[in-house]
């Protein structure tokens, strides 16, 4: 199981590589740090399929379901001005990071 710990309002850290993100881009990348970690885990050579991701706030589960990370990788979360957030499938744009 591969295992993603948030903290405070935009951070989200792989607890095996030590891989961090700690703020949106702000390029329209969406609200949610969670899609963003997982396309660096998988840019990173990280098996996409082969396991499930576990995605923990305070040591306590943050969604029922698990999904794999390539789920996650292919979703964008967006605030919407009309409506709730909204899930959509990933738009890559030129430049994702701007760390």
């Amino acid at each position: 199981m591969i295992e993603i710990e948030l903290f405070g309002c935009w951070g989200a850290r792989h607890i095996a590589s030590g891989t961090t993100i700690n703020r949106i881009p702000h390029n329209g990348a969406g609200v949610s740090p969670i899609p963003i970690i997982c396309r660096k885990l998988r840019d990173n050579g990280v098996a996409v399929d082969a396991d499930t991701l576990s995605i923990t706030r305070e040591a306590k589960r943050v969604f029922k379901n698990d999904f794999t990370l390539g789920w996650w990788a292919e979703k964008q979360i967006r605030d919407s001005p009309k409506r709730r957030l909204q899930w959509e499938k990933f738009k890559p744009y030129e430049y994702e990071d701007d760390e």
